[in-house]
């Protein structure tokens, strides 16, 4: 994510841990056993902090993301483990220009938009595995002790409205997975699709629609697209 969003990023959570163990049978005969638990924990938690100029103190630039990506790689790189050093984000605001979501929603008056992610435990059998063979051999879940979560876009928000609460700054609102009934616009999941995501995003994107049981169901997976009209809603993830 890092990669990918830079300082479009204002907000950034993520974490890690690593536990190794070491058994030494004392008096194996009599079931004596000495038992040594290794662990340590990365955590990141990022804020834009802006300055007097209205700059960023602490922009994700270039040598800013390669010098956190250096610790994490030393702090969790241990022989005894498998997984290559990796952070799992449960939480990231990005504030991007985008003027063709400015185009098809009505009340924005600024191409600037802040967009929220936030991770969620997977309870689609076929999203948990698409994830877990995008994951595989990695060794995530066991020696980094990921779990089985995905980023979700909740929030969209004009960015001059939502500081100067000019107006209601909300394009687009989703509280999770028990929320059956977002508030959003089928062209803005298309657009941000599109326009903002990477490419390599897109085919873990979910289509969802509600059933008869006001239940949240993923119909499919990836970049194909829904006519307009169209009553599914899509969900990108």
């Amino acid at each position: 994510m890092l990669q990918y969003f830079g300082d479009d990023i204002i907000e950034f959570k993520a974490a890690a841990s690593t536990q190794v163990e070491n058994d030494d049978p004392i008096m194996r005969d009599y079931g004596l056993l000495w038992k040594q638990r290794q662990s340590q924990r990365v955590e990141f938690d990022y804020r834009e902090v802006m300055n007097t100029d209205g700059f960023a103190q602490n922009p994700l630039d270039e040598d800013a993301i390669s010098d956190i990506l250096d610790e994490v790689d030393r702090r969790l790189t241990d022989d005894e483990i498998d997984a290559d050093p990796d952070l799992a984000v449960t939480k990231m605001v990005i504030e991007v220009e985008c003027p063709e979501l400015t185009d098809v929603l009505a009340r924005s008056h600024t191409d600037k938009y802040t967009l929220t992610f936030k991770s969620d435990p997977i309870t689609d059998s076929e999203v948990r595995s698409k994830t877990e063979d995008l994951n595989r051999g990695k060794s995530l879940y066991h020696d980094l002790k990921f779990k089985k979560r995905n980023l979700n876009l909740r929030l969209v928000e004009e960015t001059r409205a939502k500081y100067t609460e000019q107006g209601n700054s909300v394009m687009m609102s989703w509280q999770g997975p028990d929320d059956i009934r977002p508030d959003t616009d089928p062209r803005l999941a298309r657009i941000i699709r599109d326009e903002i995501l990477p490419d390599e995003f897109t085919d873990q994107l979910k289509h969802m629609v509600v059933t008869e049981e006001d239940k949240l169901k993923t119909t499919g997976l990836g970049n194909g697209p829904t006519a307009d009209g169209d009553e599914e809603a899509e969900n990108d993830e």
